[in-house]
């Protein structure tokens, strides 16, 4: 019982982190600070912080050193799950709300991922996950029909990248059966920095302000370093569909942050949009969690004594 509400505050936990993606990135906005410098002094700040606690854990440096056999791999990653999640996310909060980012990204990660499972790990598909499919599709639909009324859909769709590359690196994670360790968050943050340098030197490169450093910091440890420290946590406590299942409140979160500081609120097209995002992946996790169930003898059986 310990280790399941422990399991469920680290899942929250990681929801949160992860939800103040976009008021710390808005924060910065505010300096005139173009998206890319904030996507890439983020991603080195990150990595500047993770190296040293490398660099003092004689295990991990091993473990970084393993890693290079795999640099293929890892580049194919970091490109999909740094570059494009960390590039067109920020720019996307640039031109809509943060509600608006998080529901569009989730819910394009999860066609993506559909989409790509079923072409590189050969995953078959049932009746609830095809059904999770159509209403995430139902749902982005809603939402970019809400934005293209307010003339501005140029967030959603850039969001719509930044959730699609995230998809194709959960399932490139997958695929090539990486552990989510501290060592290969580094080589991902490592080449994700090489990547975000040509935008960000192509932008007119500035140092960030003093006054700016707290921010970065936060937006470099909370969503970074402590998302990925409590998701990986959670997952050693509790099954991984009911992680995913509990980190759906990060939209949540997200939105509840966004009006508390920015005074963001979503419209009702917007909204229903995005509760229908949530409860597609919901069903398609639960879906998962009953096919697991019931090849290890425990899931319960239709009755049929009723014909």
């Amino acid at each position: 019982m310990k280790s399941y509400q422990a399991g469920t505050v680290f899942a929250l936990l990681a929801a949160l982190w992860n939800a103040s993606v976009g008021i710390l990135s808005k924060d910065i906005f505010q300096y005139d600070i173009p998206p890319v410098s904030v996507a890439f002094y983020k991603c080195l700040l990150a990595l500047l912080v993770l190296s040293v606690l490398i660099v003092c854990d004689r295990n991990k440096l091993n473990q970084v050193a393993q890693l290079a056999k795999s640099l293929p791999q890892i580049i194919a990653c970091s490109f999909c799950g740094i570059f494009v999640l960390y590039f067109f996310e920020t720019k996307a909060y640039e031109f809509t709300t943060v509600s608006m980012v998080v529901f569009v990204l989730l819910g394009t990660s999860a066609v993506t991922s559909f989409a790509f499972s079923s072409y590189l790990l050969k995953e078959g598909k049932n009746l609830h996950q095809i059904a999770g499919l159509c209403i995430a599709l139902m749902g982005l639909g809603i939402m970019y029909w809400s934005n293209l009324q307010q003339g501005h859909p140029q967030g959603i769709v850039l969001a719509g990248i930044a959730g699609g590359g995230y998809g194709l690196f959960l399932v490139l994670v997958k695929k090539f059966n990486f552990d989510a360790t501290i060592a290969l968050l580094w080589w991902l943050l490592a080449f994700g920095c090489l990547f975000l340098l040509g935008p960000f030197l192509a932008s007119g490169p500035t140092l960030p302000a003093l006054r700016m450093y707290p921010s970065l910091l936060v937006l470099a440890l909370l969503p970074t370093i402590g998302g990925f420290y409590c998701t990986t946590k959670a997952l050693t406590l509790l099954d991984a569909s009911k992680v995913q299942v509990i980190e759906l409140s990060e939209p949540l979160f997200a939105s509840l942050l966004a009006f508390i500081f920015l005074r963001e609120v979503l419209q009702v097209n917007e909204a229903t949009g995005g509760i229908l995002i949530l409860f597609a992946i919901y069903i398609s996790n639960r879906s998962f969690e009953y096919v697991i169930a019931r090849e290890n003898g425990i899931a319960p059986l239709r009755d049929d004594s009723n014909g």
